[in-house]
C-alpha cells in the first residue's frame, strides 16, 4: 500500500523517520529507543496466537544510525513475535547497524570521561515470573562499573493515560533496587513523571516512530532529554527536560 510504513521508507529513504528531530539526536551522547518489533526477512516462526506481529526487513535497521539512534532497548511484547530465531535475526541486525541492544537478559553500559552509565530493562511478563531479576541486572552493572543505572519497563494498560498500581510497584522496586531512571513503554500514550525517593520515573512517553497500524489514534508524545552533570565519577545534578 503506498501509505504503508515501508512504501514511505521506499520513497524517501531510511533517514526520514527521524529526520524532524534529527538537530537534538545529532548533538547529543547516546540515544535510546523502544525497539517494538523483528528485524527480518521473512515470515518463518511467526508467533501464535497473536492480534499485532511488527516485522521490518532486517535492512529497517539501518533507520536507526541514519537517525543518530545508539542503543534500542529489546525487553517488550514484539521482540519475539517470530519467535527465537526472530530475536536472534533482530540482534544480529543490530550488531550489524553498530547499535547497542539491552532487555531480556541483555546488559550494556556506556562511558564517557570516566563516568559509566548502564542499561537494562525487562517486560511486565517477566516481572511477575521473577522479581527479583532488575534487582541481580542491577548489581551485575554496577559490577560492571556502572555508576549510573537507568532500566526499562514495559508494563502498563495500553491506550490509558493513568499508570496503573503495578507500573507503580515495578518502578519503585527497581528504583529500590538501585536504578537511577526507570523508563516505561507499552502504553503508546504519554503518562506522568514522579521523583521516588533518588529516583526518576517516567511512565511512559508514547509512540514516537510506529508504522504498526495505519490508523494511528494518538500522536502526543514526547522525548526525555535527561542531562547528567558530574564530577569525575560522582552525579551532581540530573536535568530533565521533555520536548
Amino acid at each position: 500500500r503506498p501509505d504503508s510504513f515501508d512504501s514511505v521508507i521506499a520513497e524517501k529513504g531510511l533517514d526520514w523517520p527521524f529526520s524532524g528531530v534529527q538537530h537534538i539526536l545529532s548533538a547529543d551522547d547516546l540515544s535510546i529507543i523502544n525497539l517494538e518489533g523483528v528485524f527480518q526477512d521473512d515470515r518463518r516462526d511467526r508467533a501464535d496466537g497473536k492480534q499485532h506481529w511488527f516485522r521490518g526487513p532486517t535492512a529497517f535497521a539501518g533507520i536507526l544510525p541514519a537517525g543518530s539512534i545508539e542503543i534500542a532497548g529489546l525487553a517488550n511484547n514484539h521482540v519475539r513475535d517470530y519467535g527465537q530465531r526472530g530475536h536472534d535475526n533482530t540482534r544480529q541486525a543490530l550488531e550489524n547497524a553498530g547499535v547497542g541492544r539491552f532487555g531480556y537478559g541483555e546488559l550494556w553500559t556506556y562511558e564517557k570521561d570516566g563516568f559509566t552509565i548502564g542499561f537494562g530493562g525487562i517486560r511486565e511478563t517477566t516481572w511477575r515470573q521473577k522479581r527479583s531479576r532488575p534487582g541481580e541486572e542491577i548489581a551485575k552493572l554496577r559490577e560492571m562499573g556502572a555508576d549510573y543505572v537507568v532500566y526499562t519497563i514495559h508494563a502498563g494498560k495500553e491506550y490509558e493515560t493513568l499508570h496503573n498500581q503495578l507500573q507503580t510497584d515495578m518502578a519503585y522496586a527497581i528504583i529500590d533496587a538501585g536504578a537511577d531512571l526507570v523508563v516505561g513503554c507499552h502504553t503508546h500514550v504519554l503518562q506522568g513523571v514522579e521523583r521516588y525517593k533518588n529516583g526518576l520515573i517516567l511512565y511512559s512517553l508514547g509512540n514516537f516512530v510506529f508504522g504498526g497500524n495505519l490508523r494511528l489514534t494518538e500522536f502526543e508524545a514526547v522525548m526525555a532529554q535527561v542531562t547528567l552533570r558530574v564530577d569525575g565519577q560522582a552525579l551532581q545534578e540530573t536535568q530533565l527536560r521533555l520536548i
